[in-house]
Formats: structure tokens, sequence, C-alpha cells
């Protein structure tokens, strides 16, 4: 058994459909994992996994069943930022690669509205 020493929150937002949404907030000593496990056991085991978004930390990652991991880019760039003293050419290609992404992905923010339209 863990012994974990601090206080862990969890979000979780679950789509329903397009109108319905469930927001769930967790605060106590199960991490994001554990408390996603808590969950399995009452989700209708006929669905489809869910995906989750988040960063890359085991300790995010179900032990009792399958996700489809979404890990947040954000975390992933940071990932390629940390190791380019040692791979500078690697890691710089991919950093200018996601910065063009960063910047459709702001222009689309700012040409449209909604979503839906981008």
């Amino acid at each position: 058994m863990n012994i974990l020493l601090g206080i862990w929150n969890t979000g979780i937002i679950s789509v329903l459909d397009e109108n319905r949404k469930i927001a769930l907030f967790f605060t106590g000593r199960s991490h994001a994992g554990e408390n996603i496990d808590s969950l399995y056991q009452v989700r209708d085991k006929g669905k489809a996994p869910p995906i989750q978004i988040c960063d890359a930390l085991s300790r995010n990652s179900s032990s009792q069943f399958k996700t489809i991991m979404a890990n947040c880019l954000t975390h992933g760039r940071r990932g390629f930022a940390d190791a380019a003293e040692n791979f500078p050419d690697e890691c710089r290609y991919v950093i200018e690669t996601l910065a063009e992404i960063y910047k459709t992905d702001a222009k689309s923010k700012s040409e449209f509205e909604s979503s839906t339209e981008r």
C-alpha cells in the first residue's frame, strides 16, 4: 500500500451528450488514477473506453481499466524543452513544429467564435 503524504485534487468532466456534462471534483488522499478506478466500478462496462486528458504522470492512469490517453500537449512540449540541451536539433524541430500548431490554433480562435466552427 502506498502512503500518500499530501492532499490531492482531481477534476473529471464527463460529457454525456451535446447538452449534458457532469463535473466531478475529488479532494483527499486518493490520486487521480485511484479516483478513476472508483468510478470504473459503477461505469457501464459495455461503453467504449473514455478519453482521458492529463499530464503523463503514471499516478493519473487507472490500474484497473483502459482509457484512451490524450496527454497534455503543453506538458509534452515542456519535456522536449527540458531535453533540448542533450538533443538540440531534434528538440528544436519538435518545438518549432508545435509552435506552428499553436499559431494555427490561435488564428482559428480569433477567426471563429465557437469550437464547432473551428
